[in-house]
């Protein structure tokens, strides 16, 4: 035991003449001996065999192999494959712990007092380190598993976080977002960042983000999946497929049954900011639009037969197009509606000049349908003043009504029989009719008590009324033409009648048409030369000649005033 100091040199004593007084050895000397012993062994280590089973202490270095195992006492270092240690605990080589944990303990919050460091030299430039953070928790609880490198600083770089909650931060000790229950993972550069996707040294995709955009990029096709299958695909040339895992153009969306695609504006509780919408923008007035084509798909159609919506090349006007073969430039030409900048509607032209125009070839119809024989469908002309109505009867009469402000005025009935101010073909209460059929008639109606003399049918030049039919009673009709003294002038008596009277050639003759015969008759180019105030000579000579014998009415009473006067001048004779 080297702590163990001789203090008696017993050997020393038998080299002494006899009876010299040192050579006696005294048990006091014993004594000093067995006490010095006693003080060294107590303050060594027990053994066993090669075990220690106490403490032991070293007052100097201890070196085993020179350096497999090294302390170095005056430092309180330790070095493991090497005889220098830098550190409480220096390893030069390879460690490996088994079956057990390695732990860090600190003596305070600083957050360098327990970390792992990864260094090239001994120079305390760090490489790497791993540490926990105790910066910002005074309770001396670790907030925050810290990574860094960077060679040319002394203390390093911060590179990844993971905090106390299980958030991550790459480039960046601030986790953005972050909220109970969510796991945050927060990429941050000096500029941009990206995370790339691949094997090896290839790269397949990744995501990228600046301050301008992020991006989610792809070296070939891009893919979504959702429940285990693919829901969409944006191609290596940019085409975008929902539903479908090859798209030829920049949106296919298909969908084997069922609604294909839906845009929505929802309602929060409050009316929505803006309507939903979908935007297409031409270039350069080249027209943008919705193409719909119906059998694309079906190898069971010979035709591609296509629908085209939309503004065509250099017109602001909006079409809808049809073509059979699905060729475009055949729907621009078969333009099916339009709708100009104006707001006039035009369909079978491209040039409507009313609020709506329908045009054609041969016969052009407009149909409204209503869904039951119960149900009315119609055509409602409106403007500030009045509001006219158009329409078939919801009843069983099948008629077609005209209504002004919620009234009837007019009707045509399944028969064809025109009914105004009525709704029967016998008006008895005012209004008229006109009947249809073999045997045609106009039927018009007084109201019961309305006086005589009121019309029922009056002729107008102009403004002026040149005849009339009129209320006589209540069993008769006047016939009248205008007869007013205030229409005349230049009242004198007649001249006699007697040589027009004889000049009229009284005929009999046949009826071609049904072969009646009349006794008593005139013919029309013969009364002309005599009386063709009576006559009618229609402007087309080619239209049948007509005599008025009414006219012939005053001369006859002319010329019978003329016959009395002349028996009366014989009988006083």
């Amino acid at each position: 035991m080297t702590d163990y100091t001789i203090t008696t040199n017993f050997g020393a004593k038998d080299s002494l003449p006899s009876g010299n007084a040192g050579k006696v050895i005294k048990g006091e000397e014993f004594t000093t001996e067995f006490t010095n012993i006693q003080t060294a062994v107590n303050t060594k280590a027990d053994t066993a065999g090669d075990t220690f089973t106490g403490a032991v202490n070293f007052s100097a270095d201890v070196a085993v192999n020179t350096n497999t195992l090294f302390v170095d006492v005056s430092e309180a270092k330790v070095g493991i494959g090497t005889d220098s240690p830098d550190y409480a605990l220096d390893v030069t080589g390879s460690a490996q712990i088994a079956g057990g944990d390695l732990i860090l303990r600190g003596d305070s919050t600083d957050a360098d007092t327990q970390s792992i460091r990864f260094e090239n030299t001994t120079d305390d430039i760090r490489s790497a380190y791993i540490r926990a953070d105790y910066a910002t928790n005074s309770s001396g609880n670790a907030t925050s598993l810290v990574f860094g490198t960077n060679p040319s600083a002394s203390d390093g770089s911060n590179r990844m976080v993971i905090t106390d909650t299980g958030n991550v931060g790459i480039g960046t000790s601030t986790i953005l977002n972050a909220s109970t229950g969510r796991r945050v993972l927060t990429l941050s550069g000096e500029t941009s960042s990206f995370i790339n996707f691949g094997t090896g040294n290839t790269r397949w995709g990744g995501l990228y983000s600046e301050a301008a955009y992020t991006a989610l990029v792809s070296d070939n096709s891009l893919t979504f999946e959702a429940n285990g299958s693919e829901r969409m695909r944006i191609g290596a040339g940019g085409n975008v497929g929902i539903g479908n895992t090859n798209p030829q153009a920049k949106l296919v969306v298909q969908n084997p049954n069922g609604c294909v695609s839906k845009i929505v504006a929802t309602d929060s509780g409050t009316a929505p900011s803006a309507t939903a919408q979908l935007v297409m923008q031409g270039y350069e007035g080249r027209g943008a639009g919705i193409f719909i084509q119906d059998s694309k798909l079906s190898a069971s159609s010979p035709n591609d037969r296509a629908w085209f919506m939309g503004t065509g090349y250099s017109t602001a006007n909006f079409g809808i197009g049809y073509a059979a073969d699905g060729v475009n430039t055949h729907y621009l030409a078969q333009n099916m509606l339009t709708i100009d900048t104006s707001g006039k509607v035009g369909i079978g032209t491209t040039s409507p000049l009313r609020e709506l125009e329908v045009s054609g070839t041969g016969n052009v119809y407009v149909k409204v349908t209503a869904p039951t024989a119960s149900d009315s469908a119609g055509l409602e002309l409106a403007n500030t003043g009045a509001t006219w109505l158009i329409q078939n009867d919801d009843t069983s009469s099948e008629a077609l009504t005209f209504d002004r402000a919620g009234t009837e005025v007019m009707r045509i009935d399944s028969s064809g029989n025109l009914k105004v101010g009525t709704t029967s073909t016998t008006p008895t209460n005012g209004g008229f009719a006109f009947i249809s059929g073999t045997i045609g008639q106009f039927r018009t109606s007084h109201a019961t008590g309305t006086g005589s003399g009121n019309w029922y049918q009056a002729f107008y030049l102009g403004a002026s009324v040149i005849g009339t039919i009129t209320q006589n009673g209540t069993t008769g009709v006047l016939y009248n033409t205008s007869s007013d003294e205030r229409l005349k002038e230049n009242i004198t008596d007649s001249a006699d009648a007697g040589s027009k009277v004889d000049a009229i050639q009284i005929r009999q003759f046949d009826w071609k048409a049904d072969g009646t015969h009349q006794d008593y008759g005139v013919i029309a180019q013969e009364l002309v030369e005599v009386a063709p105030e009576a006559v009618h000579q229609p402007v087309d000579e080619e239209d049948m000649m007509g005599v008025d014998y009414s006219k012939l009415v005053p001369m006859l009473i002319k010329e019978v005033q003329s016959l009395r006067s002349r028996v009366a001048e014989l009988e006083n004779v």
